[in-house]
């Protein structure tokens, strides 16, 4: 069973090198007109550490869910390397999960029947896995609603259980893929707090390394380490920005000149200073 902190407690010491490497990767797709490769990704180069959390921003096409994809082991590499924990990645595997924007529960399953899902999947479905289970659901707040199904549940609750269900196997690497796209303003906010609450409660030592893609930059700035900027496509980083802010983030930090002062950052490097109200390229008052 995990060792949990409190959820406002940072990681001791931060966290550790080289929980990933990508080095000089290109993704691509065959363009179906002359099967030629469509590039993707371009030359992509980065290392996150073991226990960051790392957001990606850019715009439509860039190449963000195709990274992720790549990352979770589903789409081949048109050159270069990814290493986890030093080893190269060949394909899908257990040290990895990924989150979609919809949950995709199996309807016909109970709330604890979908986080159990990975491990029967993985035959690890002992008593270990199962105080796991419980744990899980706890943590993100549906022990209440363990026995309900799918279409009992609100949007935010179903990306709860899509959350523990990801986490359920340990992975070393969560992957997130605009997990909160598709819920209103209000739900939104609310789950960006639980994400990284649930994300910090499990001890420094076994913390995940998280990467996650959004077309918010507010969002991005709320919950980064960093925040890597891609370019249009073919992708490429055109910008990384550490977030230095202390966890836990209040809402009213939203409202702080640094939040304001990094969101311009980021709104800058993706659209140019003209971009940004008071920029260069604008009038002033």
């Amino acid at each position: 069973m995990s060792t949990l902190s409190r959820p406002d407690q940072p990681p001791a010491g931060g966290p550790t090198p080289d929980a990933l490497r990508v080095e000089h990767v290109f993704l691509g797709y065959p363009s179906p007109r002359t099967g030629e490769v469509v590039l993707a990704v371009r030359d992509l180069n980065v290392t996150v550490a073991r226990g960051e959390f790392v957001v990606i921003v850019g715009p439509s096409g860039c190449g963000k869910t195709t990274l992720l994809e790549a990352l979770a082991g589903l789409v081949p590499l048109h050159g270069g390397t990814i290493r986890l924990a030093g080893k190269a990645l060949r394909g899908p595997g257990t040290d990895r999960s990924l989150v979609f924007q919809n949950a995709s529960l199996l309807p016909w399953r109970t709330v604890r029947q979908n986080v159990e899902f990975s491990l029967q999947a993985q035959r690890r479905l002992n008593r270990p896995g199962r105080e796991r289970v419980h744990e899980l659901i706890r943590l993100v707040g549906l022990e209440h609603a363990e026995r309900k199904y799918p279409h009992e549940l609100s949007g935010g609750m179903r990306q709860r259980v899509n959350l523990a269900r990801a986490l359920v196997t340990a992975p070393s690497l969560l992957l997130l893929d605009e997990p909160f796209g598709a819920l209103d303003a209000q739900t939104r906010e609310i789950m960006q707090n639980e994400l990284v609450r649930v994300w910090q409660a499990e001890g420094a030592e076994q913390r995940r390394t998280a990467i996650f893609v959004t077309h918010d930059v507010a969002e991005a700035v709320f919950l980064a380490d960093r925040v890597l900027v891609f370019s249009p496509a073919p992708g490429s980083i055109r910008a990384d920005i550490r977030i230095g802010a202390p966890r836990p983030r209040r809402a009213q930090w939203k409202r702080s000149a640094e939040f304001v002062e990094l969101s311009d950052q980021i709104l800058t490097a993706l659209y140019g200073a003209a971009a940004v109200p008071g920029g260069a390229g604008t009038e002033g008052p």
